[in-house]
């Protein structure tokens, strides 16, 4: 699991030839679904870990039980890798620490996590599942049309859309916005996320939103979390300032924000606004 996609492609057909040996009813359409969910997983261990990273306090790591709650998973599918993104340092708690611990005395873990590391290999492992996806299109139907990557774009503005040629600041762009959005992923459905990251991608990507054909349904959840997670994509993908098209595009197309109203010459002393702009974890 440890390779790029370079080196994947070149020890694929080997590798698929072994998998065919091993068993007679071995096909390549289930050698790729086994690949598929291996490295999912893989690469959902190193998301895991990029978004602890992101949104815990820097002073305060040592403080969080990264290896039961956050590195566990990565531990089990690939402890070398592991071991090399993360170290973790037992040191012997001062006197004076003891009145915060459970059990005085304690060793308390510092931790230090490789983060060049770490995200070249979530690059990689996205690429190679980039890979993977297309040899299972592939295998399907080679001859089906495509599937539209925004299934809310008119038939016009799919024919106009052309996707970005540099593939790494595209990686790099949907992942971003996928870290941004991890701790909103659990109240919404599958499907209307999708829908979420394929229309922010192309909006960072291109500058202009795609016209949904229904708004997107949020479960019950708090307006700053929604907003903040917004807010976040925005300021990591854009250099300017939170512009009114994006706070437009929340209350036409996110049913959370549909009642809020935008008034340009008080709207940063609005509720609206404040939903992105207040940090809900404090």
């Amino acid at each position: 699991m440890d390779i790029t996609r370079k080196e994947y492609e070149e020890n694929y057909d080997d590798r698929l030839s072994s998998y065919k040996n091993e068993y007679v009813d071995n096909t390549p359409k289930s050698f790729l679904e086994i690949e598929l969910n291996s490295y999912n997983e893989y690469y959902n261990s190193l998301k895991k870990i990029s978004h602890f990273i992101k949104t815990s306090p820097k002073n305060n790591l040592g403080l969080f039980p990264i290896t039961s709650e956050i590195g566990w998973e990565l531990k089990i599918i690939n402890e070398q890798v592991y071991k090399e993104i993360i170290t973790i340092k037992k040191h012997k708690q001062e006197e004076d620490d003891f009145e915060h611990l459970l059990y005085p005395g304690e060793r308390a873990s510092s931790i230090e996590i490789n983060t060049d590391n770490l995200n070249n290999r979530i690059l990689s492992a996205k690429r190679i599942l980039d890979c993977i996806n297309e040899k299972i299109e592939v295998s399907e139907n080679s001859s089906a049309p495509e599937k539209p990557k925004y299934i809310d774009m008119s038939e016009s503005d799919r024919d106009k859309h052309e996707d970005p040629t540099d593939k790494d600041e595209n990686d790099y762009t949907k992942s971003t916005i996928e870290d941004c959005l991890y701790d909103i992923k659990d109240h919404i459905d599958s499907e209307q996320y999708e829908t979420l990251v394929d229309t922010l991608y192309y909006y960072f990507t291109t500058g202009q939103f795609t016209k949904l054909k229904k708004k997107i349904m949020f479960k019950r959840v708090n307006k700053k979390k929604v907003g903040w997670a917004l807010k976040e994509a925005y300021i990591n993908l854009k250099t300017d300032k939170l512009s009114i098209e994006y706070f437009e595009f929340a209350k036409e197309n996110i049913s959370l924000f549909e009642k809020e109203q935008i008034e340009s010459e008080n709207f940063r002393q609005s509720k609206f606004y404040k939903y992105f702009t207040t940090n809900p974890n404090k």
